[in-house]
């Protein structure tokens, strides 16, 4: 037990009560005037000193004033003033003896009660009146203080689970075993909720007003205290000129493990928060849209009610950025994905700034619209991976249907079953691909169905004639290598490409993939069409090669210089009827290039009516 100075005592006696002539009246007064005084132990002198005590403290403050007055004196007053310090000190030194005097004789008054002290008592009593003095003031002390190092490792902590390991005694616990915040209610927390209620209080002022009665925490309960609260989300920093709402939000780490700079920066306690069923039912819905994949930023019920309004912002970003993206990639969206954009303004309602102030706010409206918020990410998120899965397959499918509508309006030959299959097919693609793909599917399937028999029997009928065509082309080629040489090479050249121009037409098998083009001959149905209406042509030029053949060689006669030329002959013949049938054409054509098949070029035709 120190003893008290002489200018503490001073300031009690001159103070706080005026001495009179009756010690015992003065105890009671100060009993009563002062019995809610918690934080003052008063000792009142015995009757010996009581009335030399305030005579000295008198005596002492009039020197003291006169030390100030003249701290810079003349010669002439030097002396005087000297004399007065040396009379101070003696004083002091009298007052000192009657104050340990005091403490072995005098009276101690803490609150209401008086305990009269003696030298074997003294310090005993004092102690006690001591211990009382700090339980009356810090009523609010916790059993056990935190050090200073557990608010980093709570705010750095990557497993939940381990975040209760932190914490020891019942002040403190104020996490589950789950990892979940439940320490809303425990003292240190409500202590520092109500400090900062209303309005944002910098670190520094916190633990001062903590550090005194009637709380007295140390700094390390002050800094893992707000630590936790942070990690439960009840509670907002700024720092660096940003408002942090996340324990894991960038810098925060900082403002925990360094008391400068949790000092420096401030909180606000999250007064209002999201019921549990409200917040088990944003949690449910976004991670059944599975927001940790989409944003990449974890989600679960530990998250703090402003991340929550900042994850459905987020996610309804990301999907608005998708339907963006795949505008940019894909000129015919528009015509694809019509309805997708109606899903892009459902979501851009939701993609306004979160603030302290709107959080929750946005909360309850995306419960008001959940459904519709789910239904159009759903639709955005299967257009995408139709686009990357089906999509290649639907264009393919367009560019065929399309190509069989061409090839009916080339072989001007229309066919009612396919122009009413594309027309269902036109429409389909026209709206909704991803919910009508499976019908989409179907009807170009029939289409493909419809242009393959079209073309299978046309291919027959281009294998049945062209085969007999070549069968023809063949015998003409037999029977002008039966003939002297040289008198029919251009015959057989001719007949040669004929056969070999048959001989590519006629495969009547048809093999069709998404192309209207058979994958072996890669002839279309146009085509083939035109290839059968080609063949009476290509049979009537074996007919004429085969009647123009040369059989003899020409009569050649010598001139007057002996040099041999062919002789000219005149053919008669004689135009037919001005109308006819074409196979009598035919049939008289043929017959009149016959005549003329030994002829030589300078023979001469004489036609007659």
């Amino acid at each position: 037990m120190t003893t008290p100075s002489i200018k503490k005592l001073k300031i009690k006696v001159k103070g706080l009560y005026n001495l009179s002539d009756d010690r015992t009246s003065d105890i009671e007064t100060l009993k009563t005037q002062h019995q809610n005084d918690k934080d003052i132990i008063w000792v009142v002198p015995d009757n010996s000193s009581f009335k030399e005590i305030d005579k000295l403290i008198d005596d002492i403050t009039k020197i003291e004033y006169l030390e100030q007055k003249y701290q810079s004196p003349r010669p002439e007053e030097s002396p005087i003033i000297q004399n007065f310090k040396t009379a101070k000190s003696e004083k002091e030194n009298r007052l000192k003896q009657l104050v340990e005097q005091s403490l072995q004789n005098g009276d101690a008054i803490y609150l209401y009660n008086t305990s009269q002290l003696d030298k074997e008592n003294w310090q005993t009593i004092l102690q006690t009146q001591q211990r009382q003095i700090i339980q009356n003031l810090y009523f609010k002390r916790l059993e056990s203080q935190l050090s200073d190092e557990v608010a980093g490792k709570v705010i750095k902590e990557a497993n939940d689970k381990r975040l209760k390991t932190y914490f020891a005694g019942p002040d403190f616990q104020f996490f589950d075993v789950e990892g979940n915040f439940v320490g809303e209610k425990l003292k240190p927390a409500e202590e520092i909720l109500y400090l900062i209620r209303n309005t944002f209080v910098d670190g520094k002022t916190l633990q001062d007003e903590l550090e005194i009665p009637p709380t007295g925490y140390t700094f390390g309960t002050v800094i893992s205290t707000m630590a936790a609260l942070m990690r439960g989300g009840k509670l907002i920093a700024k720092y660096d000129g940003e408002f942090k709402h996340s324990w894991d939000a960038d810098k925060v780490s900082t403002i925990f493990t360094n008391a400068t700079q949790f000092r420096k920066a401030s909180f606000k306690a999250v007064l209002k928060s999201l019921s549990a069923q409200q917040k088990n039912e944003i949690v449910t819905t976004l991670q059944g849209l599975d927001h940790d994949t989409h944003t990449g930023n974890k989600l679960d019920w530990n998250t703090n009610d402003f991340d929550l309004g900042n994850a459905v912002r987020e996610l309804a970003q990301r999907f608005c950025g998708k339907v963006d993206d795949m505008k940019i990639q894909h000129e015919e969206f528009n015509t694809l994905f019509a309805g997708l954009e109606k899903d892009k303004n459902t979501l851009s309602e939701f993609m306004g700034a979160v603030s302290e102030n709107n959080y929750l706010e946005k909360a309850d409206n995306f419960l008001s619209k959940k459904d519709a918020y789910s239904y159009a990410v759903t639709a955005i998120e299967k257009a995408e991976k139709f686009v990357g899965k089906n999509l290649p397959k639907l264009r393919e499918w367009k560019q065929f249907a399309d190509g069989v509508n061409d090839e009916l309006i080339k072989s001007t030959k229309p066919n009612a079953e396919i122009s009413k299959l594309y027309s269902e097919f036109q429409t389909q693609y026209g709206t909704e691909i991803v919910k009508n793909f499976a019908e989409i599917q179907k009807t170009v399937q029939k289409i493909k169905d419809e242009y393959f028999s079209l073309m299978k029997n046309a291919a027959a009928d281009m294998a049945e004639k062209y085969s007999q065509l070549k069968i023809d082309a063949e015998k003409l080629v037999a029977e002008i290598s039966l003939l002297p040489t040289g008198l029919n090479d251009e015959a057989a050249s001719k007949a040669n490409a004929i056969s070999n121009y048959a001989e590519q037409r006629t495969n009547s098998n048809i093999v069709l993939k998404w192309d209207v083009k058979d994958t072996e001959t890669k002839f279309t149905y146009s085509e083939i069409l035109s290839f059968i209406d080609l063949y009476s042509s290509k049979k009537t030029d074996v007919d004429i090669l085969k009647a123009s053949l040369i059989r003899e060689a020409p009569t050649k006669i010598e001139n007057i210089d002996g040099e041999t030329t062919p002789q000219i002959q005149t053919i008669q013949t004689k135009l037919p009827a001005a109308k006819m049938k074409v196979s009598e054409y035919r049939q008289w054509l043929q017959q009149e290039l016959q005549k003329i098949a030994g002829a030589n070029n300078d023979d001469e035709i004489e036609v007659s009516n």
